[in-house]
């Protein structure tokens, strides 16, 4: 697979480095779709502190950049990490261990489960008690 050229970000990329070419044959290779995302989350930083979120929760996570970005773009701007609940669900098991090292690796609080996208949001509603509790 043919690796690109990353794009100059207005944000920074969590650190990656502990997955391998190997772990992108399994799971989504972050690529501009990703930049993007993660630019336009940056740009609505004051927007998205304003809603002041309590979950942020992230369906299909492949290799963990977009949540583990968005939980760095908030704490960065000053959100406390303890006051929002950033989870993410994958069916594909190689994606949930890419999330859970992606998360460890950039010191983020993450709860990884394996899940459809129907059943992510029963999953939501039981790790919200659980926070909540």
């Amino acid at each position: 697979m043919k690796r690109l050229a990353k794009p100059a970000l207005r944000c920074e990329l969590p650190e990656l480095s502990h997955l391998s070419p190997a772990d992108f044959d399994a799971v989504y290779e972050p690529s501009d779709d990703t930049f993007l995302l993660l630019d336009a989350l940056a740009s609505d930083v004051d927007c998205l502190l304003k809603q002041v979120p309590a979950v942020c929760l992230e369906l299909g996570t492949g290799s963990g950049t977009i949540i583990t970005g968005l939980a760095q773009i908030l704490s960065r701007a000053g959100a406390p990490q303890s006051g929002t609940l950033f989870m993410a669900t994958d069916l594909n098991p190689a994606a949930i261990a890419a999330s859970v090292r992606t998360a460890r690796s950039n010191r983020v609080s993450l709860q990884v489960r394996a899940a459809a996208y129907s059943d992510s949001w029963v999953l939501l509603g039981e790790e919200m008690a659980r926070w909540c509790s």
